[in-house]
């Protein structure tokens, strides 16, 4: 593998992988304003105590809405990623 080629594959992936990973805060910072800037900072501890429930219990602790979301928002973004190896959505 040449220099050019393992630099193109590493650009890739780290391109790849911020499109992965900036869904997330987006859905974050959506659920903060959401819910006004206030948390229960007891219901966010719930995992570190091995406990269930709290505020933010949803199916068996976790949120379908936001993986959903984070699913078709990381799927959008990787096809939008310019790189190398163009995705369906770039012209």
């Amino acid at each position: 593998m040449s220099p050019v080629d393992a630099q193109n594959a590493m650009a890739t992936f780290v391109l790849r992988l911020t499109a992965v990973g900036m869904s997330w805060p987006v859905i974050t910072l959506i659920a903060h304003r959401g819910t006004g800037g206030r948390y229960d900072p007891d219901a966010l501890h719930v995992f570190n105590r091995r406990g269930r429930g709290g505020v933010r219990w949803y199916r068996d602790g976790g949120d379908p809405r936001a993986a959903v979301s984070w699913a078709v928002g990381a799927a959008v973004g990787v096809c939008a990623v310019p790189t190398p190896y163009q995705g369906p959505l770039l012209p």
